[in-house]
């Protein structure tokens, strides 16, 4: 359950996904691409991310949900699991909402007059990119182990007719 729990909230930061040139293109092709819009053209695009994140979300909650209505309040072990999910669930909402208000403002942002960059870009905001680049390489890959692990640990709970904390799956 952990695995699966963390390879989706994991997922927050889908936003930084942005990068690279899709297959298929030429090489530089999107770079050109990127050169002739605005920065107000490039937000608006980037509101996708910032819906799939509150998606995403949404998903987890329903998922903590789920998990506190199957194990129920029992006893007091079930409760305070129940009852941590419960949080868990609402907060993800929340960062859902919040998730879906960013889409909002992202795609707002279409319709910024472009702005004059003058000179290249400050060293601030090349290392800040560099940075970006490096943290976007290492949670897709965080994002794409914790998912395989997830479905394996699911998989194996299925098989096995027990959750994750030993309980017994309903038939």
């Amino acid at each position: 359950m952990r695995r699966i729990i963390l390879a989706a909230a994991l997922c927050m930061a889908a936003p930084l996904a942005l990068a690279g040139d899709k297959a298929g293109d030429k090489p530089g092709e999107k770079a050109a691409h990127q050169a002739e819009q605005s920065c107000g053209q490039h937000l608006s695009e980037d509101a996708k991310y910032g819906q799939e994140l509150s998606t995403v979300l949404t998903r987890v909650a329903d998922m903590y949900q789920a998990h506190a209505k199957w194990i129920g309040t029992g006893d007091a072990a079930s409760k305070a699991e129940h009852d941590k999910l419960m949080q868990l669930a609402k907060e993800h909402r929340d960062l859902a909402s919040n998730a879906k208000k960013m889409a909002q403002s992202l795609e707002s942002a279409r319709s910024l007059p472009n702005a004059e960059h003058r000179g290249p870009p400050p060293a601030a905001v090349t290392q800040s990119m560099t940075g970006l680049f490096a943290e976007m390489r290492k949670f897709g890959q965080m994002l794409d182990m914790g998912a395989s692990a997830g479905e394996r640990e699911m998989q194996a709970m299925q098989q096995q007719g027990k959750g994750g904390s030993g309980s017994e799956t309903p038939p």
